[in-house]
């Protein structure tokens, strides 16, 4: 069957590009940036049209698709988006940077970091986005205390692994300029982000496509192209969660592989956001033939695996503990009222947690590159969701779970946000407004990205309900990401 080129997507990316030109149409006169500026989107919409047309043309598998996709969007979003500008991206770095420095902190506990990350860090550059900044170097003899950074001691090196390399070699043997860093250690971050994500699209059985979009979004493959401590979480639980559902659904015996990549996942997870080590519960629910059949195999390699994750985890409990103690002023303060009044908290925990109840879909879009600046609508972001939908209900798919395991899966995904929101009340929320207050300030729906990865892959699909162009969803989340590069490269470049 001869395919057809999707006109009616190629029209509305090619009205988005005109809307977002009409800013220069009657401009005069036209400045040097506003050349840039064009020359950038007429660029993006010659790779944008070419890649809807491709798409529509050729039969490319969902592991291309994302290749292809990702990486014109990835490189967009590292080469466009301002140095520090990711999510917290400068505390980030910061704290990457200190693992090299002779002092890491002051006797206060602060860190004692170059000027010039903190300068670069600090507000938008006025003229030539990235590129004013490759003249700042890094010198070791100019350090200031960077008191409002103190929130990233809860991380281990462990949990910027793909940073440190770029870092030590670039800003330490060779003491470059900022602009190179960073942007060498937003490329590292990528290739893993990459990686990990083709892995998983492979290893999946089903819902390849939905793996695939759920990479794509704009949160997840933003958090792989800037430094950030979501990167090796979010690539540690895609890649989970494509062995599990493979298992599961296959019902075939776990290897040694599989084993190998299960508890390193979980160390990841465990060291770079421990309440996600939960998940990794999910195990105990494969079925008997993944493990020869009996339950003594099954007890033996569950125990080695949970004992691993767990005493990873546990770690870095102490570890972090240690470091929100002496980060918070009032954490002390707010631990005691959460033990002297359990009722109230639990009452203050439930409303906040029901209360935020579109998280369950701005998680795709939400706190990318420069949200402060520019937010995603909740139309692109409800779209996106619809796009997942789209992708889950298309094909058929069924894990044949029990109601026990569904009860599960949804407490297990319930004690994650719970614990995610005691946590910032203890520390964020004491800090920020006060202690004993109503409300749990610093919950991001980026945080619920783990969580509804768990539950969508767990939606059953009996039949194809939909019938659609299996590129829909495809270019539903391209033009998601290009309107949030584009709007990026609008106010920076």
């Amino acid at each position: 069957m001869k395919k057809t080129i999707n006109f009616k997507f190629l029209i509305i990316c090619n009205l988005t590009i005109i809307f977002f030109f009409r800013n220069f149409l009657f401009k005069n006169p036209i400045m040097d940036k506003d050349v840039v500026q064009m020359s950038v989107l007429l660029g993006i919409a010659v790779v944008l049209n070419v890649v809807v047309i491709l798409f529509s043309k050729m039969e490319f598998s969902p592991t291309k698709k994302f290749l292809i996709a990702a990486s014109f969007i990835g490189i967009g979003y590292i080469l466009i988006a301002p140095i520090l500008h990711g999510i917290d991206e400068t505390a980030h770095f910061s704290r990457v940077y200190s693992f090299f420095l002779d002092s890491r902190t002051t006797d206060s506990g602060a860190y004692q970091l170059p000027k010039a990350i903190l300068n670069a860090g600090s507000s938008l550059p006025e003229h030539g986005g990235n590129f004013s900044l490759v003249g700042t170097r890094i010198a070791n003899d100019d350090l200031v205390e960077a008191e409002n950074l103190r929130g990233a001691r809860l991380y281990t090196p462990l949990s910027y692994l793909p940073y440190l390399i770029p870092v030590w070699v670039l800003g330490f043997l060779i003491k470059t300029n900022l602009f190179a860093i960073v942007t060498s250690a937003r490329f590292f971050g990528f290739l893993l982000y990459l990686i990990a994500s083709v892995y998983a699209i492979k290893t999946i059985p089903k819902r390849k496509d939905f793996m695939a979009l759920f990479c794509l979004m704009p949160i997840v493959i933003s958090s792989g192209c800037t430094i950030n401590a979501d990167l090796l979480t979010n690539c540690s639980m895609i890649v989970f969660i494509a062995i599990w559902y493979r298992l599961y659904y296959e019902k075939k015996q776990i290897t040694i592989k599989d084993i190998v990549l299960i508890i390193i996942t979980g160390i990841l997870a465990g060291y770079a956001k421990m309440v996600y080590a939960l998940e990794f519960l999910l195990i105990f629910f494969l079925p008997k033939e993944c493990f020869g059949g009996t339950n003594k195999q099954k007890a033996k390699v569950l125990g080695i695996v949970i004992g691993v994750i767990l005493a990873a985890t546990l770690i870095n409990v102490f570890l972090a503990a240690g470091s929100m103690d002496n980060s918070y002023e009032g954490f002390q303060l707010q631990k005691e009222f959460v033990l002297t009044h359990p009722l109230k908290f639990l009452a203050i925990l439930a409303g906040n947690i029901l209360g935020n109840y579109s998280f369950f879909y701005t998680f795709t879009t939400n706190f990318t590159i420069l949200q402060n600046v520019f937010g995603p609508s909740q139309f692109v972001q409800l779209l996106y969701f619809i796009a997942l939908l789209m992708c889950i209900f298309k094909e058929e798919a069924d894990l044949k779970l029990g109601t026990f395991t569904k009860i599960s899966i949804m407490t297990i995904g319930l004690v994650i946000i719970s614990m995610m929101c005691v946590s910032l009340y203890l520390q964020w929320t004491s800090e920020q407004i006060g202690v004993g207050v109503n409300q749990i300030e610093g919950m991001q729906s980026r945080y619920y990205i783990p969580v509804m990865l768990m539950f969508l892959i767990s939606l059953a699909s009996k039949k194809d309900t939909l019938n659609i162009d299996d590129n829909v969803p495809w270019f539903i989340a391209i033009w998601a990401n290009i309107t949030i590069l584009i709007n990026i490269m609008l106010l920076v470049v």
